[in-house]
C-alpha cells in the first residue's frame, strides 16, 4: 500500500514525454531522480495550503487512531474466542486466520500515524520500508483470500450440505491456510522490490522507485496495480458474488422463521467488501493511467484521495469482526459468555483437542454432523419425504440444519 501522504503539487516535477531527467514514482509526487526533495519542507502558500495539509493529516490520524482501537480490540477478542473457547472447525479455522490477518494488519497502524505526525518523513531507514509495506500489503491479500474461503465454506455448507461433507475436513482446511499465506506472500514480493528510500537535507521519503526510465516505471506500475485489481480483488469478489448468490437462492426456499437474517448478512457483506476494496483499486488504475497518458490531472486526483481510500481498506478489517464472526447468534452468545468468565477462564487449563481430532482422523464436530446429517436423510429417505439432493420441504429443514454453521 502506498504510504499515505498529503498532495504536494508540483507542476515542475510532474514529467512529460519530453523529459529530460529520468522520473522517479512514490506515493505523493512525480520526483525527478535529479531533483532535490527539499521542495518538501518549504511549499509555498499557493502551491500547497498548509491549513488543508494539516487538516488532512490530522484528520487522517484521527481516523487511523479510531480503528486501530476497534480493529485491534475486536480482532484480539475473536482470536481469544476462536482460538481458546470453541471447538476447531473448518469455519472458525478461516475466522481465526482472518482475524490474525486483520489483527497484524492493525497493528501496522501506530506506524502509519507516526510517520503522519512526523510530517511524513521516514525514520526507520530502507529495510524497514520495505518490510512495513510488505508486511501490509501480505495482510491485506491474506484477508481477502481468507474471506473468500468463508463464502466458499459457505457456499458448501449451505448449497451442498451432503456432498461438500467429506471435503469439510480440519486437514484440508489447514492447507487451505498455508495455501492463503503462501499466496499472499507471493502477490507482495512487489513490495520489497520496489520499495526503497532517499534522502536529502535531512528528510527521508519511502517511496516505490518503479525504474530508471518513464517506460520502465510505467510498464512496472502497470503490471503491480493490474495483477492487484485482478488477482486482489476482481477474482475474489466474483468467487463471493458466485457464492452468495447461490446460496440466496438456496434460502428463498427456507421459510423467513427459520433463515433469520441470513439475507441481511449477505448484502451487507458482498456491500461492505466492495465499497472498502473498490474505492482502493479504483486509484490503483487511476494511478496507473496517470502514467500511460502522462495525465498530472488524473495523477493529483489519485494522490488527493488515497489518505481516505487507504483508510478503507484498515476500516475493512476493523468491522470484518462484526460482520463475519458477532453475526452469528453462536459466536455472539460465546463472546457475551466469555466476556463474564473472562477472569475465571483466564487462569484455567484449556484442554487441547487430541491430534486425531485436530487432524480430521478422529470424530470431529464436522463427522459427527455428517453421521446426524445421514441419518436424518436416511429416515426421510424411507419416509419417502425428500430425495437424495434435499428437495422438498425436507430439504429446506436440511439446509436450514447447517446455517448455524455456515454462519458461526
Amino acid at each position: 500500500m502506498a504510504t499515505i501522504t498529503p498532495h504536494l503539487p508540483s507542476s515542475s516535477s510532474y514529467p512529460t514525454a519530453q523529459s529530460n531527467k529520468a522520473p522517479v514514482w512514490n506515493s505523493t509526487t512525480w520526483v525527478s531522480s535529479q531533483t532535490t526533495l527539499a521542495w518538501l519542507t518549504n511549499i509555498t502558500d499557493d502551491e500547497a495550503p498548509k491549513t488543508s495539509n494539516d487538516t488532512v493529516k490530522y484528520a487522517s490520524i484521527i481516523v487511523f487512531t479510531v480503528v486501530f482501537v476497534l480493529g485491534s480490540v475486536g480482532n484480539f477478542l475473536v482470536i481469544w474466542i476462536l482460538g481458546f473457547k470453541m471447538k476447531r472447525t473448518m469455519v472458525t479455522l478461516f475466522f481465526l486466520h482472518l482475524s490474525i490477518a486483520d489483527f497484524i494488519l492493525v497493528m501496522q497502524i501506530p506506524v502509519v500515524i507516526a510517520h503522519g505526525a512526523m510530517n511524513w518523513h521516514w525514520a526507520m531507514g530502507t529495510a524497514m520500508c520495505k518490510l512495513i509495506s510488505f508486511g501490509t500489503f501480505v495482510n491485506m491479500n491474506a484477508s481477502v483470500y481468507f474471506l473468500t474461503l468463508i463464502s466458499l465454506d459457505r457456499y458448501a455448507a449451505l448449497v451442498h450440505p451432503v456432498s461438500s461433507l467429506p471435503l469439510r475436513r480440519l486437514r484440508l482446511a489447514r492447507w487451505l491456510c498455508l495455501a492463503v499465506w503462501l499466496l499472499a506472500l507471493l502477490l507482495s514480493l512487489p513490495s520489497l522490490i520496489f520499495r526503497t528510500t532517499i534522502e536529502d537535507s535531512g528528510f527521508v521519503f519511502c517511496y516505490n522507485d518503479y525504474g530508471e526510465s518513464f517506460e520502465e516505471q510505467t510498464w512496472n506500475i502497470t503490471a503491480v496495480n493490474v495483477c492487484r485489481v485482478v488477482l486482489g480483488f476482481a477474482v475474489p469478489y466474483a468467487v463471493m458474488i458466485f457464492c452468495y448468490c447461490c446460496i440466496g437462492a438456496r434460502l428463498r426456499h427456507v421459510d423467513k422463521s427459520r433463515r433469520g437474517n441470513s439475507f441481511r448478512i449477505i448484502v451487507v457483506v458482498v456491500v461492505a467488501f466492495f465499497v472498502c476494496w473498490a474505492p482502493y483499486h479504483a486509484i490503483g488504475l487511476l494511478e496507473t493511467a496517470s502514467y500511460v497518458h502522462n495525465n498530472d490531472t488524473m495523477y493529483e486526483t489519485s494522490q488527493k484521495a488515497m489518505p481516505v481510500i487507504a483508510g478503507l481498506v484498515y476500516i475493512n478489517s476493523c468491522i470484518n469482526p462484526i460482520l463475519y464472526v458477532f453475526s452469528g447468534s453462536h459466536l455472539k452468545a460465546q463472546f457475551r459468555r466469555s466476556l463474564v468468565a473472562a477472569i475465571e477462564n483466564a487462569f484455567r487449563d484449556q484442554e487441547p483437542l487430541d491430534s486425531g481430532q485436530e487432524s480430521g482422523s478422529g470424530p470431529t464436530a464436522q463427522s459427527r454432523d455428517a453421521t446426524n446429517l445421514s441419518s436424518n436423510l436416511s429416515s426421510n429417505t424411507t419416509s419417502g419425504n425428500t430425495s437424495g439432493h434435499l428437495q422438498g420441504s425436507h430439504g429446506d429443514v436440511a439446509t436450514v440444519g447447517v446455517v448455524q454453521e455456515a454462519q458461526v
